[in-house]
Parts: C-alpha cells; structure tokens; sequence
C-alpha cells in the first residue's frame, strides 16, 4: 500500500523557497533512520539551504563512522521554514527532537503503519527502506545526491533489508542501490 500525496511539485515549490530546514527521525535510531536523515540532510546543504539535523537518542557508536553523523544534534535549535521527519510512522516516534517546533511539513516514510502526520505525506509502504524513497525523490525534487549523502541512503537501504536478504528487495531496489554507488556510495565500507 502506497500513500502519496503530490510530492512532486508543492515540496519542491516549499524547498526552493526554504532557507532554514529542520530534519528529524525516529529514538532508538536504527541505520535507515540515521542514513535517510543524512542523506536527505547532505543533499539539502548541497543546495545551499541551511540544514540541521536531529536525533533526540544522538548517533550510536556503531553509525559514526558515516559523513555528516557530526553534524547531528539532539534538539531543534532557533527557527525553520520547513521541517522534514523521515522514517518514523507517528510523530511521538520522534521524541523531544522537535520539542516546540510546530507540525512536520513533509513526513517521509515506508512503513505501512505509518498515520500520516505531515502536511504532505511521502509514505510508500512497498520501499524496502526509507532511504530507497528518498534516493528515488531527491532527485524528482530538484537536489542532487553528493558521495557522502549516497553512502548514507545506501547505508540505510543495506540495514533495513538485512544486506539486500528481506522479501521486499526487489530488482528495481537494487537499481536503486547501483545508482547510489554510481553516485559515490562505497558498498564495501557501508558493510564493514
């Protein structure tokens, strides 16, 4: 089942015009969480846009070998013009890393579960990860996809199908995954 609702041009009309973007994920982090946040987060500075980036649980040991992990903070600093949630299926998912900010405007997911909290809603519960939308949308969105942020969705792909061994990995996900590493993403240090 997939909820969709115009990704397309309403998102990139409200990314073009945002300066500050705030994005989130889920506590307990897994590594689509911290790969999708990333990614997502390092193709929106390439654009230029001021970024922050939040974990309310912060980045595990295991994860902070990833470009751009530093960058992570705990808790929402100042003001945004736009704030994107990824990978989690309900806002309490998030925790206190969006205390005081108001609403999601965009909600990023692939889990079936997921109860559409955004203002806009990119939830396609057929992707293997979170991070194989956002490599598929970035781009449809106007943002490139630099090495580091590649690595982190690929990274978020291989965690979440167990290395490409869960049933939902399809031929087009792996695709997916040999465009990432075109891009710059390094399998072999994302599996180390």
């Amino acid at each position: 089942m997939s909820q969709q609702s115009d990704p397309d041009q309403a998102v990139r009309d409200s990314l073009n015009q945002a300066n500050t973007i705030l994005v989130a994920a889920h506590i307990r982090p897994d590594g689509d969480a911290i790969g999708s946040l990333v990614g997502c987060g390092l193709s929106l500075i390439a654009a230029g846009k001021q970024v922050q980036m939040v974990l309310s649980d912060g980045v595990p040991a295991n994860f902070r070998f990833l470009a751009g992990t530093e960058l992570i903070k705990k808790r929402a600093v100042g003001d945004f013009d736009y704030r994107i949630v990824v990978d989690a299926s309900e806002l309490p998912r998030i925790g206190l890393a969006l205390d005081g900010q108001p609403a999601a405007d965009l909600n990023i997911d692939h889990h079936v579960t997921n109860d559409l909290f955004g203002r806009r809603n990119l939830v396609l519960s057929d992707a293997a990860a979170t991070a194989e939308i956002l490599a598929r949308y970035l781009p449809v969105l106007g943002l490139t996809i630099p090495p580091e942020a590649a690595n982190a969705l690929l990274l978020g792909m291989v965690t979440d199908t167990i290395g490409f061994r869960t049933r939902n990995v399809t031929p087009d996900v792996l695709r997916v995954a040999a465009g990432l590493m075109e891009l710059g993403a390094n399998l072999a240090d994302v599996y180390y």
